[in-house]
């Protein structure tokens, strides 16, 4: 054992030596390769000297050799971009808290985040670092990039300390400094230290153009142009950054401008202009005002146009020069649009002077003035300016603005306020009062009108036309309110004062005063003086036919035929509307002069001339009675049959069908004769009419020994016609009793006791008749709908309908009274009853959205020669919104253009704005500008659609790409519009939003 242990001691001894010599060895490598990887870092070699360390790393066991290396090879991949860096460099810190590399390690950690551009983190990093701990090479490098990271990170403020001591002490980063220096500086508008600064790094090739581009950037503030133009010549004859080179010429462009070397300018404005993605204000607003100069109107326009988004002078004396330029390319309108924006502030009181003067001027000569604020643009130019040049003008042009202005009622307003009116004042003022009668005529409102036209009768002789135009006016408010007395002395007062030279309205004149006559029932007046008017050359082909036919009624109410008959020949021949009813007219008093004949020779003609005559159904009725007065039974049954198939459930048919049985029989056709009736009775079972041809039916049978067949027809139609004596005499007590009383107690016991009875029905028109006189509507219609009930067909039926409908329709019950009005039109014998109904059909299919209906019933009302200016207005108006509502806009067109010429009424108004709407859905943007345009020209004193048509010339505009004028449009509305309680400003809003 002992000699083992020697043994053991002699192999280490032996050993011993040659392990520490190893170790030498080993330790002269490591040092050796490390300094190997130090070298390539050093030389750039960052990918080389991390792998050279990372090998040595796992060679050595030597803690402060590892150290080292980990310290390279953590900085090498700072330097190579490594993803890993930032755990490395973590990694390293938290193994060598106390390292001496500790400082150099968190300067690489700062520069890895600054190199890839993320400030925010190289700055929490770098303002960490205590600066003394630092290798002093290093303390340059953390001054400046800690400074440029504060400036990316917009903290100037912060930076420049660092650059200022940069460039107090560094020699590497002097130039850098500086410049930086300055341009923070420049930033801060602290001119005169930037200015210091720059000039030091102005002849540096690296820094000289951005200098000498900040440096002209201050002459440029500082309003030093001859300065800035030398500078600005000379970088941009040298500068190769684009974004500096826009920026010259704009800084070059301006100074030239302010310099007054206007060529010079336009020359570098529009490169500026051409560059820039967003050219600036001033910029865009002088090359405007160059272009203005230069007589290039659409330019200038184009350039300033984008200039006036701001509140502000420049704005201001933009829109001036705007307006300016639209009046030289003589676009009236939009020149008075831009004036009024520019006279709507008070940054320059010159300009505002002229712009408002000009606003004033355009609005007067083009007539035209958003919602006829024409007037008091001149008052407020007189009550701001009373001392201008422009005085006088503005003075001699109020009195013809007065009358010239579509709101007569500002216009009237604006005279009551003056307190010395002058002549022509007083002049305009009688005319406005006329022209404020027309408008509520026009719309309708003829009580007001009468007003209106009365005040400017009185109100002196100072405009003696338009007196007397208002006394022709005055009387025809008078006839249309049944005052024909009073419509009579206007009418006469007229024709007195010979003032009127227009040969047209005296003859209407004429024509009226007969008219007052007729309906007063003074027939000879009215026949010399419609005879009075016939025998004048003036007069219109229509009115005349009129005229023969109401000398031809003259004449008959005088019993006088034989002039009456040929006063409705003269008619009959001008072939023109009313020509039927005198063709009818004519033969009737045929027949009554004995000419029986020659009567059943012109009714023969009337069904081919006037096939859709409204008096077609008494012409056949007439013919057939002439017929059988005539001898002609076989005549009489074919006109009879026609009457019978073209008006199957008019009252005319069912007596058609009774002369049918009695001619049947009188010629020995028996069996047609009780077809006839029996057809009369079934279809009419509750009229007058099958009560006389069930009696005749009896007889009938009774002659032929039918008792039974009689007695089966009879069952098959009810008790209806056995007459049950207690129920008549009961009701003849009561009708006595309502015809000597005009109380219907007595009819309510009858209808009472006998609620089937055969004169109930009768008894409830009575009861409903005197209901309806005393405006007991809820008795009336109970009525009027039982009587109805009980007999559809009796001679009372026409007038039941008539008043029930009425009933209902006040009410506005449109589901039940839809169908009323349908029965109406096919039972009306008279023009009024089948115009009522169809207007009621018209209305409520209207209030129903039933298109079909409203079409159908508009057709036929505008089919009727006599409809009043008003209802054809209003027929017009529901068919056209009926065709748009269903899809056909092509139709609605033609009726709103129809309509569309009068904007003095709604109707017009809101036509005229559809009409544009077409053309703009139509996307035939030039013709909707074109309808807009003329609507606004007309003017209408309905503000509301007028506004929706300017809202509409807003989408035409910016539907062309003309956003500019869209936007004018908008914005002068929005000042402008009267209204409040409608939608018009959320519309404006929405548009201006998405301009």
């Amino acid at each position: 054992m002992k000699q083992k242990l020697i043994l053991l001691t002699l192999a280490i001894a032996a050993v011993l030596p040659c392990t520490m010599a190893a170790q030498a060895l080993y330790m002269t490598d490591a040092t050796t390769e490390l300094e190997r990887g130090k070298a390539m870092y050093h030389t750039g070699n960052y990918a080389g000297c991390a792998d050279v360390m990372r090998a040595l790393l796992r060679r050595t066991h030597d803690a402060a050799l590892q150290e080292e290396i980990e310290y390279y090879i953590a900085i090498s991949c700072v330097k190579s971009g490594n993803d890993r860096v930032p755990a490395q460099l973590a990694a390293f810190q938290r193994k060598y808290p106390m390292s001496s590399h500790r400082a150099e390690i968190r300067m690489a950690h700062a520069d890895y985040y600054y190199y890839k551009g993320e400030y925010d983190k190289a700055v929490n990093i770098y303002s960490t670092i205590d600066l003394g701990t630092l290798q002093p090479y290093m303390r340059d490098d953390w001054c400046y990039r800690l400074a440029s990271s504060y400036l990316q990170t917009g903290k100037p403020e912060r930076a420049l300390p660092l650059f200022t001591a940069l460039a107090q002490n560094s020699a590497r980063y002097t130039n850098e400094a500086r410049f930086f220096e300055g341009y923070i500086f420049f930033g801060m508008k602290r001119y005169n230290e930037a200015r210091r600064s720059l000039t030091q790094v102005q002849s540096t090739s690296e820094y000289g153009n951005d200098a000498l581009f900040m440096l002209a950037e201050i002459e440029f503030g500082e309003k030093k142009y001859a300065r800035t133009v030398a500078l600005g010549e000379r970088l941009l004859d040298n500068c190769d950054n684009t974004d500096h080179i826009t920026e010259l010429h704009r800084i070059t462009g301006e100074s030239h401008f302010m310099l007054g070397n206007d060529i010079q300018a336009h020359e570098h404005l529009q490169k500026y202009i051409d560059a820039a993605e967003s050219p600036d204000r001033s910029a865009l607003y002088m090359s405007g005002l160059l272009a203005y100069r230069d007589n290039n109107h659409e330019k200038a326009i184009a350039d300033l146009s984008r200039t006036v988004d701001s509140d502000d002078a420049m704005s201001q004396n933009a829109y001036l020069h705007i307006g300016l330029c639209y009046l030289q390319l003589d676009d009236t309108r939009s020149a008075m649009l831009a004036f009024e924006k520019a006279a709507a502030t008070h940054y320059n009181e010159s300009i505002r002077e002229t712009a408002l003067y000009n606003y004033a001027l355009c609005s007067y000569e083009s007539n035209f003035s958003m919602f006829d604020r024409t007037i008091s643009v001149f008052e407020q130019f007189l009550n701001d300016y009373p001392s201008s040049v422009y005085i006088d003008d503005i003075n001699s042009r109020l009195a013809d603005l007065y009358v010239n202005s579509r709101n007569y009622r500002t216009a009237l307003s604006s005279i009551e306020r003056i307190k010395h009116p002058s002549r022509d004042l007083l002049e305009a003022r009688q005319q406005i009062l006329y022209l404020l009668g027309t408008e509520a005529f026009v719309d309708n409102r003829i009580a007001e009108a009468g007003d209106w036209f009365l005040k400017a009768v009185k109100a002196g002789n100072f405009a003696p036309e338009y007196r007397a135009r208002s006394l022709y006016w005055l009387g025809e408010c008078c006839y249309r309110q049944r005052s024909y007395p009073e419509a009579l002395r206007c009418y006469n007062n007229f024709l007195n004062s010979n003032i009127m030279t227009d040969a047209t309205t005296v003859s209407l004149a004429y024509y009226n005063i007969a008219y007052c006559h007729y309906e007063q029932k003074a027939y000879q007046k009215a026949l010399d003086t419609f005879d009075r008017f016939v025998k004048r050359k003036d007069t219109e082909r229509l009115l005349r036919v009129d005229a023969f036919n109401r000398i031809g009624d003259c004449y008959y109410y005088g019993r006088r035929y034989t002039n009456a008959e040929k006063a409705y020949a003269r008619a009959a021949s001008l072939h023109d509307n009313g020509s039927d009813y005198a063709l009818l007219q004519q033969a009737v008093m045929a027949g009554l002069n004995k000419r029986k004949s020659e009567k059943a020779r012109l009714l023969g003609t009337f069904a081919t001339d006037y096939p859709q005559s409204e008096y077609l159904e008494t012409a056949f009725n007439e013919l057939g009675q002439t017929y059988i007065e005539l001898n002609r039974p076989n005549e009489a049954i074919a006109t009879y049959q026609k009457l019978i198939a073209a008006y199957p459930q008019s009252t005319s048919a069912r007596k058609a069908s009774l002369q049918l049985g009695m001619l049947y029989y009188n010629a020995g056709q028996t069996t047609q004769s009780i077809t006839a009736y029996k057809g009369l009775i079934t279809q009419f079972p509750s009229s007058k009419e099958a009560r006389i041809a069930a009696e005749d039916l009896k007889s009938i049978y009774i002659e032929e020994n039918k008792i039974d067949e009689l007695t089966a027809f009879m069952q098959s139609q009810g008790k209806r016609y056995e007459n049950a004596e207690i129920d008549s005499l009961n009701y003849l007590a009561a009708e006595r009793n309502y015809m000597r009383s005009q109380k219907t107690d007595a009819l309510e016991q009858y209808a009472s006791r006998f609620p089937n009875g055969n004169f109930t029905a009768q008894a409830c028109y009575y009861i409903a008749h005197e209901a309806f006189a005393v405006q007991n509507y809820d008795k009336a219609l109970e009525n009027y709908t039982t009587a109805l009930q009980l007999s559809p067909d009796a001679d009372f039926a026409e007038e039941a309908l008539a008043r029930r409908s009425e009933i209902l329709y006040m009410r506005k019950a449109y589901d039940e009274v839809l169908p009323v009005f349908a029965a109406l039109e096919q039972r009306a014998t008279t023009p009024e009853n089948r115009m009522a109904a169809r207007l009621g059909l018209l209305r409520t299919g209207n209030a129903l959205n039933r298109h079909e209906t409203v079409i159908e019933a508009a057709g036929k009302l505008l089919a009727d020669s006599k409809l009043s200016p008003e209802l054809k207005q209003e027929a017009l108006y529901c068919r056209a919104t009926a065709y748009r509502l269903s899809g056909n806009s092509g139709k609605a067109a033609d009726d709103y253009l129809a309509l569309s010429g009068d904007t003095r009424s709604e109707y017009g108004a809101e036509s005229a704005y559809r009409v544009a709407q077409f053309y703009y859905d139509s996307k035939a943007y030039d013709k909707a500008e074109t309808a807009a345009n003329k609507f606004i020209d007309t003017g209408s004193p309905h503000a509301y659609w007028l506004a929706r048509n300017i809202i509409l010339l807003s989408d035409v505009y910016a539907a062309k790409g003309e956003k500019f004028k869209a936007k004018q449009y908008l914005t002068s509305l929005k000042a402008n519009y009267p209204g409040k309680d409608d939608d018009i400003a959320e519309r404006i809003a929405q548009r201006l939003k998405s301009l």
